[in-house]
């Protein structure tokens, strides 16, 4: 579990990981993207592991599709948790 954003980013490298799924939670405030993690099989293991990345209480989510999806570091939600 993480207690920021700036934590996910900082212990997890997603560079060659693929989103699977970007979803609403049941209560529609909690934006949930599961990451298919790449980095799991150059660590030597033998599958990857998807991380669930829940954005608590999001007001407002900005989709922007393109080659690469930038990190802005001014998000509007109050709690982001990470599931492994």
């Amino acid at each position: 579990m993480a207690a920021s954003f700036q934590d996910v980013i900082e212990n997890f490298d997603f560079k060659d990981s693929v989103v699977t799924e970007v979803r609403w939670s049941d209560n529609l405030m909690d934006l949930i993207v599961n990451v298919d993690y790449y980095w799991d099989i150059q660590d030597g293991h033998d599958t990857t592991r998807i991380l669930k990345i829940i954005f608590e209480s999001c007001q407002k989510v900005d989709f922007q599709i393109s080659g690469e999806i930038p990190l802005c570091p001014d998000l509007v939600c109050t709690n982001v948790k990470l599931e492994e």
